[in-house]
């Protein structure tokens, strides 16, 4: 390739031209935005020219001698390499000398440069400045004579260099021929070129042989340089004497990659047999921060080298590659440590460093003063210190612990005069010698003084049999603002605890025991100091503006609150709104704790319950029958958080009610107004408050005044973090069938499940019982196949199944509703002969196995295991809970299109599907959110109903209460809440509630809660996949009445809540913006469309 198209092929174009007009490449040809750049030179004849002047003074100034072309070339496998063409050696026929080239090749590394060229350049420089410039005379040409001569007359005196031939240009490449395989990567250009300087040493020998005692050094090689100069001007090259003779640097020189030394060369030190470097060398003497801080001391030296923990020492000037010619002693030696090893000049040279030598002389003898800083001590040293300090330590305590059982010893033969004096003086209590100050000052005694000290710890008769203490210290605070000291304080909350979870007899028993307070103290800590913050809520007597305030407030008073906040969980978690009612005591009172003050007892419906004056009574009063009446029942709203650190609620809301309305659809709108005003408050709060506590779920009884106003508020489509789970990019639904509704903020309603397994026994309970396919089941038949399969003892025991003595029992649903489960496992030949005998019953055992896998399975989904029910059993997976939902869900779409109605009541369906769809949304919600963990448990009402459950157990066991009375006893259940919140430990939480079918508990819980281990998308399928095998086994159904997808084709707008495109039961969140219709329990089975 010619050297215009290699230039043209690159894109780069020379701008250097020598004397004979043949290009070359200056450094700021290939530079590109301020960097030079190897890589845009190209391959081929035109060199780049560097000069080491370059390096030194910043100047583009060529003098004779000082130019260095670098040609790039191409090796045998097609990689680039740079190879140095500078004159070592000129051709001289008097001292039958031949010319001489570098011939160095270079292999561009991952750190290679043209700084690592211009190093080469640099050390080839410095040899000749210091042998050969010296003797140049003024006029005279250089005797390395590079690729081209001096580019611009710098002087007026200067001369110009002789340019190569044409010859010589062309030729280049053939050079090539003769150089040799030592390539030097990027390590090897910053070392020093042994080469450069081996081969300008031998020049330097020949001058000075050459040189006359009397004569100077300029005077008798002026003539030769300027002999050659001439020479080189005209042109005349004598070929046998020019003949060039490549250098093989393979043969002359030795790479070698530097080490460092072993800490066993430094000289004239000795190790002991048990010498270990890594725990007896001082590492923190190169640690930056610790030299700048001992730089002033003598503690120190200056450390100029490194070390590893494998005992190697390394100059920090080290080069890691380094040439050597092994047929020079001296270089030898100078890279041969005391061991043999092989190392560069700097790091042999540490073997005589002194400093060094006194680290190691001390490490070795271990002569670390005890005033040295363990910072610069060895890691056996501080160990050394540590095990004596620690021994000492254990020496003194023995020592402290002898002294302090003399001191009990004597002190038990002490009177109490003797026991106060030591106490002052041995415990120094400020507070006994503060006293016993101002008693003496006041003219007392020691003797009065420690009468008066006994009195205080016993106790006097204040009448009425009532006793007291004898002296009772006052509410004084300290700085931190709680009162007395940490000890009274923990008997202050000790006491609040008692009087609201006992009675005041408890409270005067634990004062005269323990020490606690009186009822009358702790009143005035709660009412009057605010020593125990209050979180009673307000009552919200009517839906106006008046009463949202009142919930806003209620909210407000608990979460921005630092004192309740600071007890809520710390780690992210789902929180639930519940919603249910609690029958109340039909009684007025007054509630002073707002203003205006509000008349309590009358139901939220009424116009107006202010009462300011006089006149106010008596208009509520007139009006009582009329315009005014009594609440039967508070519909009682609250928070709970889906978490193991705290599984209290929050209470939001109490509004009383009488459970009638003036106006079709007037309870329904209320519930709406009030999750409302909920919500715009609860997303108000700052986002990380929201990021912490994520809303999912709005959960209640089912009843339909619940169920219609919260559809009326999740009315939305879901957030399109949460739907891009169940949707694709092409609008498929990866879960067929499953209703996508909720709020913009993936809130969604549900319903416990504990009240849809009541209802569904109950179903079963009625003359109408319950259709599956053909074949319809009351109770009475229920109860004899029971008693026939072995299932129970008699058709007497069946009955009692149907009609426990509390209708309201959990474990009695689950018993009766588990014992119609197990005929989904009974085999044919189970079944009596006579029994079998009868032709309908063939049909009938296909269809009792069905109902028997929906019993089952609904108990499943309230006790949460689906081993024996009454036992405890292996507790399911969040996974596995939601393949049985779905499981659940596909039978009872499947057998509500085949009988409808005749199978369970609309809204129980509707519920049923409910709940399923809240628990797949909820849970990819959480995941979503980040959360870690999911209890299902609590996302349901069952926290509600355990809360009323402890308000009735308040004030002395009082199972009834009035609306106010609610309000009090909502508020001091807040309040242990928060006591429990600060010593946890006070409160261990029960092992099981009641049982394992009715209450879980988050200790009791066995089953997996990560949610991390949970695909919601595999659960829904693989329970479509089950129910659908449970439908083909029965041989009841038609291939096309379970292909799911004719079904989608053929009838759009199928899901789970519309089953054959009719919406069913109370409107509530089945599609986005609806209008709701009123339905009678009567009517609770009508189909309604929309």
């Amino acid at each position: 390739m010619s050297k215009q198209a290699s230039t043209q092929q690159s894109g780069v174009t020379p701008t250097g031209l020598n004397d004979d007009g043949i290009p070359y490449f200056k450094k700021g040809d290939i530079t590109v935005g301020g960097t030079c750049k190897l890589n845009n030179l190209p391959i081929g004849s035109v060199p780049l020219v560097l000069c080491a002047s370059d390096l030194e003074t910043k100047e583009r100034t060529y003098s004779k001698g000082k130019d260095v072309p670098i040609f790039v070339k191409l090796d045998d496998a097609g990689k680039r390499y740079y190879i140095c063409k500078h004159v070592i050696q000129e051709a001289d026929e008097k001292k039958r000398r031949k010319k001489r080239v570098c011939n160095m090749k270079f292999i561009a590394g991952h750190y290679f440069n043209i700084e690592s060229l211009q190093s080469h350049v640099r050390n080839h420089m410095d040899s000749w400045t210091k042998k050969v410039l010296a003797t140049t005379s003024k006029n005279g040409g250089g005797l390395l004579t590079g690729f081209f001569s001096k580019k611009q007359k710098t002087d007026e005196d200067s001369t110009t260099a002789a340019a190569p031939s044409v010859e010589e240009v062309a030729n280049d490449v053939a050079d090539e021929r003769g150089t040799t395989n030592n390539m030097a990567g990027f390590g090897s250009i910053d070392s020093t070129c042994a080469a450069a300087d081996e081969r300008t040493s031998t020049l330097d020998d020949d001058l000075r042989n050459n040189t006359k005692e009397d004569t100077s050094s300029v005077a008798v090689v002026a003539p030769i340089l300027q002999t050659i100069n001439d020479t080189n001007k005209a042109g005349i090259h004598d070929t046998a004497v020019a003949q060039e003779e490549q250098v093989d640097g393979a043969i002359a020189m030795e790479t070698f990659s530097c080490d460092g030394i072993k800490y066993t060369d430094v000289h004239n030190i000795k190790y002991d047999v048990g010498y270990e470097f890594g725990l007896m060398y001082p590492y923190n003497i190169h640690v930056d921060s610790i030299k700048q801080k001992y730089n002033d001391s003598n503690l120190i030296p200056k450390v100029d080298w490194s070390a590893d923990t494998l005992g190697n020492l390394r100059s920090n000037r080290c080069n890691t590659l380094f040439y050597r010619n092994p047929s020079k002693l001296n270089d030898v030696k100078a890279t041969t440590t005391k061991s043999s090893n092989t190392a560069c000049v700097e790091c042999v040279r540490l073997q005589y460093n002194q400093q060094l030598f006194k680290v190691m002389h001390t490490s070795a003898s271990n002569a670390y003063n005890k005033k040295t800083p363990n910072i610069l001590c060895p890691t056996s040293v501080v160990n050394t210190r540590y095990l004596d300090g620690r021994n000492e330590r254990q020496e003194l305590r023995h020592t402290l612990l002898n002294a302090n059982r003399k001191t009990i010893s004597l002190t038990r033969s002490n009177d109490d005069y003797k026991r106060l004096m030591l106490a002052i003086s041995n415990d120094d209590v400020p507070n006994i010698k503060r006293i016993l100050t101002t008693h003496i000052r006041n003219g007392g005694s020691v003797a009065s003084f420690v009468l008066k000290l006994t009195k205080a710890a016993s106790y006097k008769l204040v009448g009425h049999g009532t006793h007291a203490h004898t002296y009772v210290q006052r509410g004084r605070r300290q700085r931190d603002g709680k009162p007395f000291d940490d000890e009274a304080y923990k008997i202050l909350l000790m006491t609040v605890l008692m009087w609201k979870l006992g009675s005041r007899n408890l409270v005067q028993t634990f004062k005269f025991t323990c020490g606690g307070l009186s009822y009358r103290q702790a009143r005035r800590h709660v009412n009057e100091n605010g020593t125990i913050p209050s979180f009673k809520p307000g009552i919200t007597t009517s839906i106006n503006d008046h009463g949202k305030a009142i919930i806003k407030k209620n909210m407000n008073d608990v979460f921005l609150d630092p004192k309740f906040v600071a007890i809520l969980p710390q780690k992210k978690c789902l929180v639930h709104i519940l919603v249910d009612g609690v029958a109340i005591e039909e009684r007025l009172n007054i509630d002073e704790s707002v203003l205006p003050h509000q008349v309590t007892g009358l139901c939220r419906h009424c116009p107006d319950a202010t009462f300011n004056t006089y006149g106010d009574a008596t208009r509520i009063e007139a009006g009582l029958g009329d315009n005014f009446h009594l609440a039967k029942e508070a519909e009682v709203v609250v928070l709970t958080f889906n978490s193991g650190e705290f599984t209290s609620v929050v209470v939001l809301c109490i509004s009383p009610t009488c459970k009638k309305d003036d106006i079709i659809g007037e309870s329904t709108d209320t519930i709406k107004e009030i999750l409302s005003t909920i919500l715009e408050c609860w997303y108000s709060y700052p986002q990380h408050f929201l990021e912490r506590f994520v809303l999912s779920t709005i959960s209640s009884d089912g009843a339909p005044a619940f169920r219609k106003g919260v559809g009326k508020v999740l009315n939305k489509d879901l957030s399109a973090a949460v739907r891009s789970v169940y949707v694709t990019n092409d609008f498929t639904k990866r879960c067929q069938l499953l209703n996508l509704t909720a709020s913009a903020e993936d809130v969604t309603g549900s319903v416990d499940s504990d009240h849809l397994l009541k209802r569904l026994r109950a179903r079963v309970k009625t003359a109408k019982g319950i259709t599956i396919v053909t074949c319809n089941f009351t109770k009475v038949d229920l109860a004899h196949i029971l008693a026939i399969t072995k299932v129970v003892d008699s058709e007497d025991e069946a009955d009692r199944l149907f009609n426990p003595e509390d209708l309201m029992d959990v474990c009695e649903t689950v018993n009766c509703m588990y014992a119609i489960g197990r005929l989904g496992t009974i085999e044919w030949h189970d079944y009596p002969a006579e029994w079998r005998n009868e032709y309908e019953n063939q049909h009938k055992y296909k269809e009792l196995r069905l109902l028997g896998n929906v019993a089952k399975l609904a108990c499943t989904a309230v006790v949460g295991h689906e081993d024996n029910i009454a036992e405890e059993g292996n507790h399911l997976s969040i996974s596995e809970y939601l393949v049985v939902l779905s499981t659940l869900a596909h039978l009872l779409f499947f057998l509500y299109r085949k009988n409808r109605t005749d199978f369970i009541p609309a809204q129980n369906y509707r519920n049923w599907q409910e709940t399923v769809k809240n628990m797949y949304i909820s849970v990819t919600k959480a995941k979503v959110s980040d959360v870690e963990d999911f209890y299902w448990f609590l996302n349901s009402s069952k926290k509600i109903e355990e809360f009323f459950g402890i308000m009735r157990s308040f004030a002395g066991g009082n199972l009834n209460f009035d609306c106010l009375e609610l309000r009090n006893r909502a508020g001091d259940a807040a309040t242990c809440n928060w006591i429990y919140g600060q010593y946890p430990e006070w409160k261990e939480p029960s092992r099981r509630l009641t049982s394992s079918i009715d209450r879980k508990n988050v200790r009791s819980w066995k089953g997996d809660t990560k949610l991390a281990n949970v695909n919601e998308i595999a659960c829904w399928n693989s329970g479509r996949d089950q129910a659908l095998e449970i439908l083909r086994s029965s041989n009841l159904f038609s291939a096309e009445e379970l292909n799911i997808n004719h079904i989608l084709e053929t009838e759009p707008g199928v899901d789970m809540f519309r089953p054959y495109c009719r919406t069913i039961g109370v409107l509530a969140g089945d599609r986005a913006e609806y209008d709701l219709v009123d339905l009678e329990d009567e009517a609770d089975d009508e189909e309604v469309e929309t």
